[in-house]
Parts: C-alpha cells; sequence; structure tokens
C-alpha cells in the first residue's frame, strides 16, 4: 500500500477498468491492514504473535485471515 503503483490501481479500479480478486495472500492484501505472519497456535491473540502491515485498501475496515481453522 502507498506506492505509486497502488495509487494507479485504485484509479483503474474506481473508473471501471480494473476487477480485483486474490485467494489466500491476494485475499489478505486486498484490505487496508493485513496479516503477514502469526504463530499458528498463538495468533489468534493480538499482540506481539500477530504482526500487521498495510494492505492495498480496497475493503476498508476488513481484515482477511486467509488460512482460518
Amino acid at each position: 500500500g502507498g506506492t505509486a503503483l497502488c495509487e494507479r490501481m485504485h484509479e483503474l479500479y474506481l473508473n471501471g477498468s480494473l476487477v480485483v480478486a486474490g485467494t489466500s495472500a491476494g485475499a489478505s492484501v486486498l484490505s487496508e491492514t493485513m496479516i503477514v505472519s502469526g504463530d499458528a497456535e498463538e495468533s489468534h491473540k493480538i499482540g506481539s504473535a500477530l504482526q500487521m502491515a498495510p494492505g492495498l485498501g480496497f475493503l476498508p475496515a476488513v481484515v482477511i485471515d486467509q488460512h482460518f481453522a
């Protein structure tokens, strides 16, 4: 998120020239904030076990856990 490429993707998306979709990490990156890592036994706990990073921002106020168990 926050790159020139991301900005261009948003422009194209907003004018109807771009469709966005993804599975697994490709789905996670569509949100404003994405999960980038976490210990499988502890990642449900917010804190040092769960690491987040900026996503592309196509889905505001959403976090996608692509490998939910």
